[in-house]
């Protein structure tokens, strides 16, 4: 029971983080890089703790959820990644280097649309985009699965 409320707690926080994060970035135009930063982090520790969540809350929904996500969002994983191991990718060392067709020394994140808000890791001709106006509501969906899934294990305990 006690995970419950840890996988709870980090999914409350990561929600509530994308949230401000977003309103923050659709308010500012142009949006500043850090805020897309933030968002990309929040979001994927978002899709985090519903991979958690799945381990404590039975029944379907979450794994729907989590795939719905994922269909709607495909490298939110890969943007937290790369955000965090810049380094690496900067030196051509980064895990999915080859997978994602990053070129060395080209870990730049960036805007590529402020309306709606794109952002991107890689140059100009390749890398991932993350539309985070379609992000956020993935997220807020998945958010309302997860809650309601471990309300429901939280009440069979």
């Amino acid at each position: 029971m006690q995970a419950v409320f840890v996988v709870q707690h980090y999914a409350d926080v990561a929600h509530g983080a994308m949230r401000r994060q977003y309103q923050r970035l659709i308010r500012t135009l142009p949006p500043h890089l850090d805020d897309g930063y933030l968002f990309a982090l929040a979001l994927a520790d978002l899709l985090k703790a519903a991979r958690v969540a799945r381990k404590h809350a039975a029944g379907p929904g979450i794994t729907k959820a989590v795939s719905d996500f994922e269909r709607s969002v495909p490298h939110a994983k890969d943007f937290r990644d790369l955000l965090e191991h810049w380094d690496a990718y900067a030196e051509g060392k980064g895990k999915a280097q080859g997978r994602l067709g990053l070129t060395k020394g080209r870990p730049w994140f960036w805007w590529t649309s402020t309306s709606p808000p794109i952002l991107r890791i890689g140059g100009s001709k390749a890398g991932l985009d993350l539309d985070v106006t379609e992000a956020k509501r993935a997220g807020a969906a998945l958010y309302q699965v997860i809650r309601k899934a471990l309300n429901l294990a939280l009440r069979e305990t």
